[in-house]
């Protein structure tokens, strides 16, 4: 290929992955022409939370085939069928677990920093956080964490992108919209705002407040058996992809998906891998959680599935009690 066309969402840290993805791109290939293609997905015209913490029902994003399903990756999937574009970039986390059977993951490049963080202007960690302190998130996993290991917070939901969220939470003069919030460090870190806020941003600790499946990680997709997957395989880094896979397993096996109250992440250790998983219902109650190490990382998953079954995971998943008003 002489050129190639590289899908992305339109927001400051989608643009940043894209290009990270296009840089290595062209060191592999210094021919190549690449072109980036913003393109509006429907998660980006949605200004309501992406899943109603807080606000009154149950929510209709915790079960699969749910509205939350591809929000922030149809559009892009649609532009690989209708061929607009060669490669679609996508947050790892955001991608639902089954694909279209024509399209296919290229690559995973090198994951970035899979932990979420604490932002505030004081710095905090959560266990420093006043009693009552208003807390946003827009993630049932995050709010059921944060409950877990603190009942008295108030969990308030928040949309946006990462900037304006992060800008929210640090408003000068006691103007913040609340006392923190909890943002993923990779977006932080790619879109620069780490660097500049580094001392009002704790990282949380990745056994006791567990990641989404993928988060740090990004997705390059394409149509199975295309010219441009040839290209992408080069950008793959093999730990990564295999890390990504196996969470990604999880999430099918218990039937989740990235809207549901569940958290999972596995990596490589000394002579072979670690898998951690938490599930919960969306206040913080029914939790349960498991480990499990292996030589290879699908196996290390399917023993964290066989945990998290027989501690009552997917009752927990299929059954999520109604969430009361704040």
């Amino acid at each position: 290929m002489q050129a190639i066309r590289i899908g992305t969402r339109g927001s400051m840290l989608a643009m940043a992955q894209a290009r990270i993805v296009a840089d290595a791109l062209t060191k592999l290939s210094p021919d190549l022409a690449v072109e980036t293609v913003p393109l509006v997905t429907k998660g980006d015209l949605r200004q309501e939370p992406l899943a109603p913490i807080g606000q009154g029902r149950r929510s209709p994003l915790t079960a699969v085939g749910d509205l939350g399903k591809g929000l922030f990756t149809s559009r892009l999937e649609e532009a690989l069928h209708g061929g607009e574009i060669d490669l679609a970039v996508h947050s790892a986390k955001d991608v639902p677990v089954d694909m279209a059977a024509d399209l296919a993951i290229a690559a995973v490049p090198p994951r970035a920093e899979p932990a979420d963080t604490l932002v505030s202007t004081g710095g905090w960690r959560i266990e420093d956080l006043p009693r009552g302190a208003r807390v946003a998130t827009g993630s049932l996993r995050r709010r059921a964490q944060l409950l877990a290991l603190r009942p008295d917070l108030a969990v308030v939901p928040i949309r946006g992108n990462v900037e304006s969220r992060l800008a929210r939470a640090l408003s000068p003069g006691g103007r913040a919209e609340f006392d923190a919030a909890v943002l993923a460090a990779a977006g932080l870190e790619r879109s620069g705002l780490l660097a500049r806020h580094g001392r009002c941003i704790r990282r949380l600790d990745l056994e006791a407040f567990v990641p989404a499946a993928g988060q740090g990680a990004l997705l390059v997709q394409c149509l199975a058996g295309a010219e441009a997957a040839g290209l992408a395989v080069g950008l793959n880094d093999p730990p990564s992809f295999q890390a990504v896979t196996a969470e990604r397993s999880v999430l099918a096996a218990l039937k989740a998906d990235c809207h549901g109250c569940i958290a999972v992440y596995v990596a490589a250790m000394a002579g072979g891998w670690r898998a951690l998983g938490v599930v919960a219902r969306a206040d913080g109650g029914g939790m349960v959680r498991a480990s499990a190490e292996a030589s290879a990382a699908s196996q290390a998953a399917d023993l964290l599935v066989q945990r998290l079954r027989g501690m009552g995971a997917e009752s927990l998943l299929a059954s999520p009690p109604d969430i009361a008003p704040d």
